[in-house]
């Protein structure tokens, strides 16, 4: 397994579980936050992968 497949599972892993984080009913946080927390999130993966597609092809 490549580590870019590895990175896009783990991916899909992370926004699962901030998926089913955001959508718990009673959480504490009102609908405002629960849409910019998934959003901030879903951003900081996609730069983390974009750094580091950069990094491997500046080798």
């Amino acid at each position: 397994m490549t580590r870019k497949v590895r990175l896009n599972i783990l991916g899909c892993i992370i926004a699962g579980g901030v998926g089913i984080l955001i959508f718990v009913p009673n959480y504490p946080f009102p609908d405002m936050y629960r849409i910019l927390i998934f959003m901030a999130l879903f951003m900081i993966n996609f730069y983390i992968n974009r750094y580091l597609r950069e990094r491997k092809e500046g080798k």
